[in-house]
């Protein structure tokens, strides 16, 4: 088996990251004694609300849970767009993400499989909401602009009880600014800046609050984000733009809301929202030291010699460099509308929450080397699944006997044609969600919030390899072929398929609390009841036959949750936790009956040695998880909270997945996963002008039982993937007011973030294992500064920035997953710009 690490810069991946943070200690420290005996005066913390309880307003540091809030207007003051700029601030969150709008978010080490571009269908481990609408799509998790926010919520652990499903590891709440009445503002923001050897960007966004009389109101948000590429396409062919700087990208997005104040008791609020994405290539790097960089790309010969098409030049001589044959284009429409009444009564309050969502995104990949390699052109050799050496069919399902179609393999005229493979992959999702809770405000230590919960997801996804030339070919050489092949609906078919869910959920959720001398004491549950139905259909030349799977699986269970409380001082909060998280099952996606996937199932212990197609699993069932955490939140001094907790998570039956060598994936509950850890906030408001803060997170993630049948899967001991052991952050935000002209502001804000090294997959996969390849790569650590310096009044601000100031090379993501070249996804270079804002 080959191994080799991301090269990394050449410094020890502890120093520097210290280095950092002790310079900017020292920066700020610097700053701090240069301002104003008077500004130098105690200060206090600013109270930081959060509603994630679902109980109205609430102080973060009164309540239990570790929850992390990061306040709207530093979000916009750091021109902070999208989910990559804000991930590094927040302990025990991590990503792998591919791109805008394809980020699989995790928390505390809860994951077992990487995004997987061929498998819709995989839920989620931490949810995603837009105020009170969840948007959560598995591994192609929008990112919402982030333009006129409020705050973003990370509530990090378990969530199954309030949250539901997808909520295993936690959930990202981002709520936006509300219309208010009686007040017309707004702000406009325009940022410019320059990538290190990459296109420029530029975004701009708008907001506009209107009231219309005493009781209603109208908030206008409106943004254009176009973000330059940095990503070099060197191989230029048929079809194929390529060029310098291919992966640029545009966001469009607008949202609406309106809110209507009823007689001071009640209120409607309605909120639309709507964001288009396109991106013209992928960010990805092949490296030019990989041993796959070129295969495939080179001249092709058949068995006697003959040229079977012209050498190509697709040569890696730097970074951020790829040869795509095709354009990886990723175009994402999103539409979200949301009705919320709320009503408060003298006891208790009643809120209704009914939201539809909308997306449609077609993720285009090049499968270039794939399928190549499928129809073996190296050699132009039949696959051999018996091993027999005959090259015969195989009860009609195999795609042995290649050689047999009628074809000479030794004429270049008559070798299949790949000169280029285009892999879509289309999808349709349709959400209606709706919530009913009721939640008590009695003024005796007793209370509740109780909900009723339904979700009704379609899900239609439409895959093709597409192979221009293919057909003319099997008119021309195979005499009982069809056209398209195999029961396909486009020409050119190579593979098609065909998948419809859907998923209905039901659920009633409640907390119930009592408060007696400091204490609270918290029982919370909830049950659901799922079914999900499916319909798959795989066709094409690869099937060599029409296979369809019509399947369904219905489950229902309880979620508990027990928490206390304990309120020490005004200053200090403790508390402890168990808490359950769980992920709905699915129904799998096809898998093949060809022996040569018979074969790979009764290898990994999937099925019996003796078993056939009837024993393919068609169903995964859901997973879960128990949390224990400890947790205490300190306001020291009246300007520094420090809040931490220590967590232990037994994740059972966890779900994971193995490329099989014959191209079909599997899923399965194969797996427990043990993680714990500890994650630290500190916020200290030095002096009225002076802000330092600090996060720090530790994970220890790792496979704890494997099935014996299952061990090609992963081993124990195995680290789970993209999950970093260590991450922490540092920054200071410092204001001189009214320093410049007795009216203008300067403030000079930085920050540095340290994240270790990840491993991309879970154990060894088997599709890569099967060719000798690599399987698991790491992803190697890194460290990013970002430095802010400016000036502003009451209704103005101008701000200079340099971004991952020392050019650090950021691995996101990856996918090995078609047989060619890893590729690695990369963060923006450094970026050097201006960001003006005004505000009326």
């Amino acid at each position: 088996m080959n191994s080799w690490k991301y090269p990394s810069h050449p410094h020890p991946s502890n120093q520097l990251p210290i280095a950092l943070i002790i310079g900017a200690v020292i920066s700020g420290s610097l700053l701090s004694t240069a301002l104003p005996v008077a500004a130098q005066s105690s200060s206090t913390m600013e109270e930081v609300v959060v509603t994630a309880r679902k109980r109205g307003d609430e102080s973060l540091q009164d309540i239990g849970g570790s929850i992390q809030a990061l306040g709207g207007e530093d979000l916009a003051s750091k021109a902070v767009m999208g989910f990559n700029d804000y991930m590094r601030q927040v302990p025990g969150l991590s990503s792998n993400n591919s791109g805008s709008g394809q980020t699989q978010i995790s928390m505390r080490g809860v994951t077992s499989s990487r995004l997987n571009h061929a498998n819709p269908n995989i839920p989620s481990t931490a949810s995603v909401y837009f105020d009170e609408t969840p948007v959560t799509t598995s591994g192609f998790n929008p990112d919402a602009g982030l333009v006129d926010i409020a705050r973003i919520e990370v509530l990090r652990g378990p969530q199954g009880t309030l949250f539901g499903a997808s909520s295993m590891s936690g959930a990202i709440r981002i709520i936006p600014n509300e219309p208010v009445l009686g007040e017309v503002s707004g702000s406009a923001r325009f940022s410019y800046f320059s990538t290190t050897d990459g296109a420029p960007s530029q975004n701009t966004d708008v907001t506009l609050n209107l009231p219309i009389g005493d009781t209603f109101a109208l908030r206008i948000a409106g943004y254009g984000i176009n973000n330059g590429g940095y990503i070099d396409n060197v191989y230029s062919g048929p079809a194929n733009s390529g060029g310098e700087d291919y992966n640029n990208e545009s966001i469009v997005g607008a949202r609406v809301s309106a809110l209507w104040d009823i007689a001071s008791v009640a209120s409607i609020k309605l909120t639309h929202m709507t964001q288009e994405l396109n991106a013209d290539g992928r960010p990805d790097e092949y490296l030019q030291n990989d041993p796959l960089t070129g295969l495939g790309l080179n001249s092709r010969t058949s068995n006697n010699g003959n040229i079977l098409f012209p050498e190509e030049s697709i040569d890696i001589t730097g970074e951020r460099q790829v040869a795509k044959f095709v354009d990886e284009t990723f175009d994402d429409e999103m539409n979200v509308t949301s009705l919320e009444f709320d009503a408060s009564l003298e006891d208790y309050s009643i809120t209704s929450v009914t939201s539809y969502m909308n997306r449609e995104f077609e993720n285009l990949l090049d499968d270039t080397y794939r399928s190549r390699d499928w129809v073996n052109l190296a050699n132009f050799n039949w696959f051999d699944v018996d091993g027999d050496g005959s090259g015969s069919f195989v009860d009609g399902t195999g795609i042995e006997g290649l050689l047999y179609l009628g074809a000479d393999p030794t004429d270049p005229n008559q070798a299949i044609p790949v000169i280029r493979s285009p892999f879509e992959n289309n999808t349709q999702l349709d959400r209606i969600a709706q919530e009913i809770r009721i939640v008590s405000d009695y003024d005796g230590p007793f209370n509740f919030i109780a909900g009723l919960y339904y979700e009704d997801e379609t899900r239609d996804f439409q895959q093709d390899i597409i192979i221009p030339g293919l057909d003319s070919w099997l008119d021309s050489y195979c005499d009982f072929c069809t056209t398209p092949a195999y029961g396909a609906t486009r020409s050119d078919s190579f593979f098609e398929g065909r998948y419809s869910f859907d998923t209905t959920q039901k659920a009633f959720f409640s907390e119930l609390s009592y408060s007696i001398w400091d204490l609270e004491f918290i029982l919370g549950t909830r049950y659901y009841d799922y079914k999900q139905k499916a319909d798959v259909f795989f066709g094409g030349f690869i099937e060599f036959s029409e296979d369809r799977l019509s399947d369904s699986i219905d489950e229902d269970g309880t979620n508990f949750k027990a928490e206390v409380v304990y309120n020490a001082t005004e200053e200090v909060t403790l508390y402890t936790s168990y808490s359950e998280g769980f992920r709905l099952g699915s129904v799998q996606q096809f898998i093949s009956s060809a022996d040569a996937c018979l074969r790979d199932l009764r290898n990994i212990g999937a099925i019996g040695m003796d078993e056939g197609a009837d024993a393919i699993p068609t169903t995964i069932d859901s997973d879960e998880l128990a949390n224990y955490e400890f947790g205490i939140k300190a306001t020291l001094f009246g300007n520094t909270t420090v809040n931490g907790s220590l967590y232990y998570i037994d994740w059972s039956d966890a779900r994971s997945q193995v490329f099989l060598g014959c191209g079909w994936i599997l899923e399965g509950n194969f797996i427990d996963i043990e993680s714990k850890g500890l994650e630290l906030n500190v916020n200290s408001q030095i002096t009225d002008n002076f802000a330092l803060t600090f996060n720090l997170g530790t994970i220890d993630s790792e496979v704890a039982r494997v099935d014996a049948s299952a061990t090609s899967i992963a081993s124990e001991g195995d680290r789970t993937p993209m999950t970093p052991e260590l991450t922490y952050s540092l920054g200071f935000d410092f204001t001189a007011p009214a320093i410049i002209d007795n009216q203008w502001d300067l403030f000079v804000r930085a920050d540095i973030s340290y994240t270790d090294d990840m491993v991309s997959s879970l154990g060894t996969s088997a599709e890569q294992a099967n060719q000798g390849l690599v399987s698991n790569l790491t992803i190697p650590d890194n460290t990013v500064g970002n430095l802010y310096f400016g000036f502003g009044a009451e209704n103005w601000e101008l701000s200079l920035f340099v971004r991952n100031v020392t050019d650090e090379r950021v691995v996101t993501g990856i996918d090995i997953d078609r047989r060619g070249p890893a590729a690695y996804s990369i963060a923006r270079p450094r970026n050097i710009g201006a960001t003006a804002r005004i505000f009326f």
